[in-house]
């Protein structure tokens, strides 16, 4: 039997590949020649010097727009409640200090409610989740510690020598 050669695909049907055309022979057609050096190119030249065409003129630096600030930033709106960041900040110190900062941070938070209401100050977002932390940690605390006063209450309750008080 004999074996195909390399050009031969045994899964192809019809006439095998043909052989790649030599080295440097021309597959395609040439294109136009590129123009001579120094002649201009086939599209228009620049536009003139001045306004470009189409676009309007721009505003100078006068007056800004109507609603627009003139520099910098926006508006500034009044500053933020020191209450409403120290009730923030005890609330989440509330967590790690057995609720010991909560209280602090549920005053301080309807003190700063009350400021940023009348609006003396900003940061009500601030005064709210202060306080939603410093309840989140107090709650558990009060219900852990009236455990812990029952808890001794029925202690010495139920010792005889510590009930009398002769």
């Amino acid at each position: 039997m004999t074996q195909p050669g390399p050009d031969a695909d045994p899964y192809r049907s019809g006439p095998p590949n043909p052989a790649p055309p030599a080295y440097g022979s021309p597959q395609q057609p040439a294109y136009g020649q590129p123009p001579a050096y120094g002649q201009p190119p086939a599209y228009g030249g620049p536009p003139a010097y001045g306004q470009q065409p189409g676009y309007a003129q721009q505003p100078g630096y006068g007056q800004p727009v109507y609603g627009q600030p003139a520099y910098g930033y926006g508006p500034v709106g009044p500053p933020t409640s020191g209450a409403a960041t120290v009730s923030l900040v005890c609330g989440i110190l509330g967590f790690f200090t057995c609720a010991v900062t909560s209280i602090v941070a549920v005053v301080a938070g309807h003190i700063a409610l009350r400021e940023t209401r009348s609006g003396r100050a900003g940061g009500n977002g601030l005064a709210v989740a202060g306080l939603v932390l410093g309840y989140l940690a107090l709650v558990p605390a009060v219900i852990v510690l009236g455990m812990f006063i029952m808890l001794w209450v029925g202690v010495i309750a139920s010792v005889p020598f510590l009930a009398t008080t002769s």
